[in-house]
């Protein structure tokens, strides 16, 4: 009987070749599909998504329910509205802008986009700062002492002094949305006071909502919103009248920053300010401090 030709080495390390590259194309494969089940697909998605509105209290990660949010596919005119915690049906592959807690009193709002990827369920997470209700002012006078009712800055005729001033933020709350800008407002006697600056600020238009008083003079500075408990010192420069001595107190309003919704554009268009489309206030509680003078 004819004795069978053994395979040579090159025929055996050709098969073994061969199942190589058939084991690592069928492994592609699977990665490949494993990928597209987790990632952005605009076809062949075996999911119908749903899209989560979830918002986190920035200082303590917990889970804030309830808040309103607008959300649209991009490029889209108009908005629809949905809440933190709730879920909405999308399509695989959408890119979907969304804003939360517009106008709201309790947190301040915040806005992103996200596209939609091949999962049951995609989370649109942001977060948001609790609003504060107790911002610190503490002033120094000239001659470094604190001002109080008590020890007054001395104001003469033909003066300029410069005080010192400090903001400090509450402890896991923000006044005004951290990144954006706030306005603060001093405001002083004309006949006395020939003009006021607080040093390194840029100046801004009054807030409308401010109800001013004939003999007053306004100026409004942009100033950094309080992130938490953290402290912001200022200076502020006063130019007395030549002839008239002050004996009138300064006083300082602070107005903080949220995203509020401009219902007068068509469509809705979503701004930051202190104020909104009719002039009246959005966001926490407007808050004032007196520098006492005499």
């Amino acid at each position: 009987m004819a004795r069978r030709a053994k395979p040579s080495g090159w025929m055996i390390l050709g098969l073994v070749a061969l199942l190589i590259l058939g084991f690592g194309i069928f492994t592609g494969k699977l990665q490949f599909s494993a990928f597209q089940k987790d990632q952005i697909t605009v076809s062949g998605c075996d999911y119908s998504p749903k899209l989560e509105f979830v918002a986190l209290n920035k200082y303590t990660g917990a889970e804030v329910s309830g808040l309103t949010v607008y959300y649209r596919v991009a490029g889209e005119k108009s908005w629809r509205t949905a809440s933190t915690g709730s879920q909405v049906d999308v399509n695989p592959g959408d890119v979907i802008e969304f804003k939360v807690a517009p106008d709201s009193t309790s947190y301040y709002g915040a806005e992103d986009s996200i596209t939609v990827a091949c999962k049951p369920i995609v989370r649109a997470e942001v977060e948001v700062e609790p609003i504060a209700s107790n911002v610190q002012f503490t002033a120094w006078n000239d001659d470094g002492t604190p001002n109080s009712a008590s020890n007054e800055q001395s104001l003469g005729a033909g003066e300029v002094k410069t005080l010192k001033f400090r903001l400090t933020g509450e402890y896991k709350k923000a006044y005004g949305k951290p990144g954006h800008m706030n306005v603060i407002v001093v405001a002083y006697n004309k006949t006395e006071i020939d003009d006021v600056d607080i040093s390194g600020l840029s100046a801004t238009s009054l807030p409308q909502q401010l109800n001013t008083v004939s003999g007053m003079g306004y100026k409004a500075y942009l100033i950094p919103a309080l992130d938490s408990n953290e402290e912001k010192q200022y200076k502020l420069v006063i130019d007395t009248d030549d002839t008239a001595d002050p004996t009138h107190d300064i006083t300082i309003y602070l107005f903080d920053v949220q995203l509020y919704a401009n219902e007068d554009k068509v469509p809705t268009a979503f701004e930051w300010g202190v104020e909104d489309e009719d002039n009246a206030d959005v966001g926490g509680s407007n808050l004032s401090f007196t520098i006492y003078a005499q």
